[in-house]
């Protein structure tokens, strides 16, 4: 038996040893009391319950909540006899850390202590009628430091049992134990005030809900600085760094501070929008870090909060159903949790500083501080990172700033465009190198670099990559490779579609809205001009989209046009063979004159959890139900955590890589042009950090001569590109392209 299970069993021990001989009101008897109101509502009427709720619809909410505290109370003694269930309680982490083992075990003793010295100083003075009303206010011992200490002891008694299980369930478990805590203490102190009147009044006046008004003002202000501290979804800062003072945490302090010295009472008009605030810099902070951590760039207020929407949509899709709605309700309640402690924290920080006598030792320390810090060798008090955490103040004036200059940075980005307008202009554009051979353009979803590049990735797929050069080679095609830079990082493919199509590099959204409200010749449409016919394939677009007007193709085929009656595939609403096979079907196999094709595949995005299964016979295909009755591909990813999913994001590639391969062997039949590339890199936790941001491009076909011009640009022999920096940028592919298979001046 470990460590942390003796504690929680001794926590259970102790409990139920002051229960059966320290008998006090609890929950357990409130419960009792509102059961038996119906058979004795006079005797009910004494208990503090019954002195605060006049409401059946409220008695009914209080007996829930309370079922609920008890119901997920048993959990860990459960979890001790039947470790499985642990992952039915939808895990936060794999198990818990020794610190949290640690911390969880501090806990437990703790609050076992606290509730037993209160449980016995409460019994040894205090008498109580049949129904738990009380005869006597006892204010001495430890009742002298707290007005509630048994709730204090059993929430530091449920924080312990939340370390040891960190999951979802008892983190739900625990919010909806403090708030009906709370409203139990407020019943109480309704039937006290009743009871005892003033001489209950002066005692709350001079002692703490539940902890010393001291304690209550280091607790907030540590909650406060702890919050801003918090890195998440980063894990690599050390659990110390948290309790480092914030400026943040300090400036919100100060406008605390001085409202209280004004005079101001704690009101909704003042506080609000400083909660408000809060919240937001916190939300700021999170973005901050998630957008550098998952796309490579800085995180942009004003273009990236547009995408939560997206966000949403990704999470819906690559989630099942109870999840999705699981993870939404208990984001909203955490977030209604935290909001519930900043104004907590605020009013118990407002009404300590306004005592002069208060304000006068806290200024006496920052006082203390500003003269000894300095003093430290090498103690610049306000060098970077060494008695307080690095400022996010400056990145929010940096998004606000940028806000500010919209209409100049709109400016800078339309004569990016305008340069790409004049160039459009005296670029040949006639094509006629192609002889009319078909063109066919595959973008395959976060292939990136670090197929090639990462030691994790590459020896898994280097045999199948191998393998389908020489199947293709078979077949007498030939194969060269090279890289492209991409305008992005593990996300946001519309804007390397973009690219490639318009040469113009678009690396954010404001300059891709400029692009689609531009004249920019797109590639479909140069192939529109020489008489192709232009086709996209965008599975992936689920509603209606306007905007894909702007790229010229004469037939666009979204998610709702390919009559698929098989499953998703996570974030893939069908899979990358059904849409070759479609296509086929629809315009190769009654073209009456050249193609120009753009499939943008979907099968490899993240998070490469749930992959449809390869068909060898493509006539099996069909609307695609047979994909009902097949196994689904799958990998133990939970998304978004993506640190464990090589195995599957190499799969994915290797499933497009394999598809593209075997159609284009067995029904591209004339000397076509194919180009293969990805979009972006996938996810930094796939790649790893401070990689290039190239993706691989492979051109083939049975012509030699249509490959020549991309070996003159350095692609070499093969499907492993290999060459070294520096790389051409993606906006460099349409204008060498044009020039490439087009006859100057004609």
């Amino acid at each position: 038996m470990g460590v942390l299970t003796f504690f929680i069993l001794a926590t259970y021990a102790a409990q139920i040893i002051q229960i059966y001989f320290f008998t006090v009101p609890s929950a357990g008897s409130t419960v009792e009391m509102l059961f038996k109101v119906k058979k004795d509502p006079a005797r009910a009427d004494f208990h503090p319950a019954a002195a605060a709720i006049r409401s059946r619809f409220k008695m009914t909410v209080l007996i829930i909540a309370t079922l609920a505290v008890t119901t997920t109370s048993l959990i860990p003694l459960i979890t001790v006899v039947y470790p499985p269930i642990f992952k039915l309680l939808v895990p936060l982490t794999a198990k818990p850390s020794v610190l949290m083992k640690t911390t969880s075990i501090l806990l437990l003793v703790s609050g076992n202590i606290l509730t037993y010295v209160a449980v016995a100083t409460l019994r040894s003075h205090v008498s109580f009628h049949p129904f738990g009303e009380t005869t006597r206010l006892h204010t001495s011992g430890i009742y002298a430091y707290s007005r509630n200490p048994i709730t204090v002891g059993l929430t530091l008694i449920y924080a312990g049992f939340f370390l040891a299980l960190p999951s979802a369930i008892m983190l739900f478990g625990f919010i909806i134990f403090l708030l009906n805590s709370t409203y139990r203490v407020k019943m109480e102190e309704v039937y006290l005030q009743r009871a005892f009147g003033e001489d209950y009044l002066r005692y709350r006046r001079q002692v703490g809900k539940y902890i010393p008004p001291t304690g209550g003002f280091i607790l907030s202000a540590g909650f406060l600085n702890v919050l801003m501290n918090i890195q998440y979804p980063a894990s690599d800062l050390p659990l110390w760094a948290l309790f480092k003072p914030s400026p943040e945490a300090l400036a919100i302090m100060l406008m605390i501070w001085l409202t209280a010295i004004s005079r101001i009472r704690f009101q909704a008009m003042v506080y609000l929008p400083l909660t408000v605030l809060t919240i937001f810099l916190r939300l700021f902070r999170m973005g901050d870090i998630l957008v550098p951590m998952y796309f490579f760039r800085p995180f942009n207020l004003y273009l990236d909060s547009r995408f939560l929407p997206d966000l949403l949509h990704l999470l819906y899709t690559t989630m099942s159903r109870k999840a999705f709605f699981f993870w939404i309700f208990a984001a909203a309640a955490l977030l209604a949790a935290i909001t519930w402690l900043i104004w907590l924290s605020f009013k118990t920080l407002h009404n300590y500083l306004e005592m002069p006598r208060n304000r006068s030792w806290i200024l006496g320390i920052v006082m203390a501080g500003f003269v000894v810090l300095p003093q430290i060798p090498n103690g610049n008090l306000f060098a970077h990172n060494r008695f307080f955490t690095r400022s996010f103040f400056p990145r929010v004036i940096e998004e606000f700033d940028f806000i500010l200059q919209i209409k100049g940075i709109r400016a800078k980005h339309s004569a990016v465009i305008e340069s790409a307008l004049k160039k459009n202009q005296t670029t040949p554009s006639s094509l006629d190198k192609l002889n009319g051979a078909d063109v066919y353009l595959f973008f395959i979803e976060s292939y990136g670099q670090t197929i090639f590049g990462d030691a994790r990735h590459f020896p898994k797929i280097e045999p199948d990559l191998v393998a389908l050069e020489k199947m293709l080679s078979d077949q007498g095609f030939e194969v060269v490779s090279n890289f492209l830079d991409s305008p992005t990082y593990g996300g946001t493919s519309w804007l390397a579609h973009a690219t490639l199509a318009t040469g113009v590099h678009i690396n954010d959204h404001m300059r891709y809205n400029l692009l689609i409200t531009s004249q920019v010749k797109t590639l479909a449409r140069y192939f529109n001009k020489v008489g192709y016919r232009t086709v996209r394939a965008m599975p992936g677009t689920q509603w209606p989209w306007p905007e894909g007007e702007f790229y010229g193709y004469q037939a666009k085929y979204y998610a709702w046009h390919f009559d698929y009656q098989g499953p998703m595939y996570g974030w893939s609403t069908m899979p990358d063979q059904y849409v070759l096979d479609f296509i086929r079907r629809r315009e190769m196999e009654t073209a009456s004159q050249s193609l120009f094709v753009e499939f943008i595949l979907v099968s490899s995005h993240a998070p490469f959890h749930r992959q449809p299964p390869y068909l060898e016979d493509w006539s099996l295909i069909e609307n695609g139900a047979i994909y009902n009755n097949l196994k689904t591909v799958t990998f133990p990813i939970l998304w978004p955590d993506l640190t464990n999913a090589s195995e599957g994001y190499v799969s994915a590639i290797r499933y497009d890589l394999t598809v593209i391969s075997a159609f284009i062997r067995q029904y591209v039949q004339k000397d076509a042009l194919i180009v293969v590339l990805g979009d972006h890199q996938p996810n930094v936790q796939l790649t790893g950090k401070h990689q290039p941001w190239l993706v691989p491009v492979h051109v083939i076909s049975r012509n030699a001569e249509l490959l020549n011009p991309f070996q003159k640009r350095g692609f070499r022999p093969g499907l492993i590109p290999n060459q070294p920096p520096p790389h051409h940028g993606m906006e460099s592919f349409l204008f060498d392209f044009l020039a490439d298979f087009s006859t100057p001046d004609k």
